[in-house]
């Protein structure tokens, strides 16, 4: 006891000693234990891993994503192939039998020695091409000055009371001709190088001038019956007018859309007639001086060309599609969904490479190019597509506007931009049925892949494909060049002759743009 007693601090020193080594002893077993479990759980997922490497789970994998790839691919190659095969079948060039050999406008040949020729003969070959576009729509026009005349003279014939032996016949005042009459008037036409109203009035002097026609042919009816026909001036009037009425309607029930006949209306400096001599409106050409037709405008007239027929095919597709389900008391104009064209006018091609972003219209020839391009898609011309942007106005009830549009989207690659709507100006001249209906100027922009319009080189034959060879002018890709010079393809450069100079307020750099279908 004394000895535990003296020695107490270092019997206790020992205890303590003893117990934090068995303490220590506890937690190390623990701690093996669980590091020996860590040990054979890692050793385990690696022979997992192994085993699902070596089965090819992540091979397939990763199969499976660049197969995935490749047909997103295929199936881009395809739509690509699908357009441009449906650009050359449907986007004909226009073509000219010189000398017996059949001579397209484009692509230009430098040893064809004739172009000279082509370029006269080709006015005349672009209204021919229009005229036939225009013939698809099945279009009437309001009724004529000889029309309105004979219908006065049946009247006038059938109410005349029987004439007396000696009697001499009643003297007939005539009623104006239309250069008297219509001396002014706002008549849409076709423009040479596109579809466009003349600008010598707008719609206001239209509508007066329907004031005036509608009170010339009152006065008409009133003096051809002078002396002819029996009863009150009222009654005679209200004759006249009835028969007016009834000729308008018979007039409307001989087409599916009001589209005037005369196609043609000179575009340039010099208008020459058929006849000879220079006509002051909508005359047919027979020549033109080579000046006014160089390459660059021949070539906005056959985009042009390919532009109208699309917007006439919508046109078509949507009045079928309305007369097959109209009543049985319509026909002709009243049955159709679209009742009247207006006109037809190509902007141009659209191009970027502007300081400011801003799209802008490539200035050739009478193309009106003040204009600012709608932004709406920000597409501009570039290695993969060519941009044109058109308007055309149309007279139609609002119900089937949307079918329209839907239709012209559907004919190539076309987007609408804008829908001005406006109140229709009446006019006694045109009969559109019992549907109320406005004046409607849609802006479009239709692409076209340039392995169509520039044509697709060939790389095995180191040439162009003998199927899409290049169809626009080197002079009008250089024009182009010099607004963006990041439109131009490698392919492109085989043609260009001239160095790039930007036009003032141009820029050049950056990367692709506009690169969006």
């Amino acid at each position: 006891m004394n000895f535990l007693k003296e020695n107490k601090f270092l019997v206790v020193t020992a205890a303590v000693l003893l117990v934090l080594a068995a303490a220590s002893l506890l937690i190390a077993n623990s701690l093996g234990g669980k590091a020996e479990i860590g040990a054979k759980a890692y050793a385990s997922m690696g022979k997992t891993i192994d085993s699902l490497a070596s089965e090819g789970v992540n091979r397939s994998m990763v199969n499976t994503a660049k197969q995935r790839v490749q047909d997103m691919r295929d199936k881009a190659k395809k739509v690509a192939e699908e357009s441009l095969l449906r650009n050359r079948r449907n986007y004909e060039v226009l073509s000219f039998d010189i000398s017996g050999n059949i001579v397209p406008a484009f692509p230009i040949d430098p040893e064809f020695k004739d172009r000279g020729i082509l370029k006269l003969w080709f006015p005349e070959k672009y209204r021919l091409r229009l005229k036939a576009i225009r013939e698809t729509l099945k279009p009437t026009i309001p009724p004529t000055d000889n029309e309105i005349q004979l219908a006065l003279a049946r009247i006038a014939a059938s109410v005349m009371p029987k004439k007396e032996d000696n009697q001499p016949n009643p003297v007939v005042t005539p009623a104006p001709r239309a250069s008297e009459r219509n001396s002014g008037m706002g008549i849409e036409r076709h423009s040479g190088m596109g579809v466009e109203r003349r600008s010598d009035m707008g719609a206001e002097r239209r509508s007066s001038m329907d004031f005036e026609r509608r009170s010339s042919v009152g006065s008409s009816v009133e003096r051809g019956a002078t002396g002819r026909m029996t009863g009150t001036k009222a009654e005679q009037s209200a004759v006249g007018q009835q028969a007016l009425i009834n000729l308008v309607i018979s007039k409307s029930e001989q087409g599916w859309i009001y589209a005037d006949k005369e196609p043609v209306q000179a575009g340039m400096r010099d208008r020459r007639s058929a006849e000879g001599g220079t006509s002051g409106g909508g005359a047919m050409y027979n020549a033109l001086p080579l000046a006014d037709y160089d390459d660059d405008a021949l070539w906005m007239a056959q985009v042009g060309l390919w532009v109208q027929q699309d917007i006439v095919d919508a046109i078509n597709l949507t009045n079928r599609q309305v007369q097959s389900t109209a009543s049985g008391g319509q026909r002709g104009v009243a049955a159709s969904a679209i009742k009247r064209l207006m006109n037809i006018e190509i902007r141009g091609y659209v191009l970027g490479g502007s300081e400011s972003g801003v799209l802008q219209y490539l200035d050739v020839g009478d193309i009106n190019t003040s204009r600012s391009a709608p932004q709406l898609t920000g597409r501009a011309c570039n290695k993969l597509y060519d941009v044109v942007h058109y308007e055309f106005t149309v007279i139609l009830p609002m119900q089937h506007l949307l079918r329209l549009q839907k239709n012209l989207m559907a004919q190539n690659h076309h987007t609408i931009l804008e829908v001005d709507v406006n109140r229709t100006i009446p006019s006694d001249m045109h009969y559109y049925g019992t549907d109320s209906v406005m004046t409607v100027t849609i802006v479009g922009e239709m692409l076209m892949l340039t392995d169509f319009t520039r044509g697709r080189w060939d790389k095995d034959a180191k040439d162009w494909d003998e199927n899409y060879p290049p169809l626009t002018p080197a002079t009008f890709l250089e024009k182009m060049r010099e607004m963006d010079a990041e439109i131009v393809r490698e392919e492109d450069k085989k043609r260009l002759r001239t160095p790039t100079v930007p036009r003032s307020g141009s820029r050049f750099g950056g990367g692709e743009r506009h690169g969006r279908m």
